[in-house]
């Protein structure tokens, strides 16, 4: 069983292009690491692991319906770390709040196969030779400070 996957950090856009952050592992507990951050791109991967990383749980969005009256309402759903279920929230929050996908395979944590590239290379090696020089062109309509 392993104790940590590789993990890439892709921000995608509203248009549905993608642009490569970082590249790293997380532990199944949930704990992020980067081993190789995009150009330009480190002080927005280093705000993103550390306040993952020091949060104890993570609250998902449901929507809930009140057995008494009926109505619908927004509710939010702690799931603690190291808990059933974290990593999936994890990945949840990291979408919603930083607009970044983080991408892994949960399922090699049971002893499952990891995430492989074509050709037998390894995952991290196929996109190590990607993140090297990633698209980081101004788009037309970006935020400052949050898009490229």
């Amino acid at each position: 069983m392993a104790q940590t996957v590789p993990l890439r950090i892709v921000y995608v856009f509203e248009d549905g292009a993608e642009s490569d952050m970082a590249l790293g592992t997380i532990s199944r507990e949930g704990v992020l690491e980067t081993t190789k951050i995009a150009d330009g791109q480190e002080k927005a991967v280093e705000t993103l692991v550390s306040e993952l990383n020091a949060s104890d749980r993570v609250f998902l969005r449901e929507m809930v319906t009140s057995p008494r009256t009926g109505m619908g309402s927004m509710a939010k759903i702690p799931v603690e770390r190291g808990t059933p279920g974290f990593l999936a929230a994890l990945q949840e929050t990291a979408k919603r709040f930083y607009k970044l996908e983080l991408r892994f395979d949960p399922k090699a944590f049971d002893g499952g196969t990891t995430i492989q590239a074509g050709g037998g290379e390894s995952a991290e090696d196929a996109l190590d030779e990607k993140i090297s020089e990633p698209d980081m062109t101004p788009r037309e309509n970006a935020k400052p400070g949050i898009d490229v």
